[in-house]
């Protein structure tokens, strides 16, 4: 089992963690749960991290996981806003 946290963007690197779920191996699809709504324009990341054998996140133990090449394993991406909202200035 893996798992997936989104983080914060802080400045370029990932930041504070907004939640983690846990994913069985295999699992392509899925859903985390966030402590607060993400904010539209905003970077973010989603980021492996392997389980401590626990089954309870926790960001001391629960080390990012890492390719071959020593990186982290995770994904950037941009939040956008949602189809037919208005927003105030």
């Amino acid at each position: 089992s893996m798992w997936v946290a989104i983080h914060e963007d802080a400045k370029g690197a990932p930041g504070r963690i907004l939640g983690a779920q846990m994913f069985a191996k295999g699992t392509h699809t899925g859903a985390v749960d966030l402590l607060r709504p993400m904010e539209v324009d905003r970077k973010y990341y989603a980021m492996a991290h392997s389980d401590d054998g626990d089954h309870a996140f926790d960001q001391k133990k629960d080390m990012p996981a890492k390719n071959a090449d020593g990186s982290a394993v995770m994904h950037a991406f941009m939040t956008v806003a949602a189809a037919g909202t208005v927003q105030e200035n």
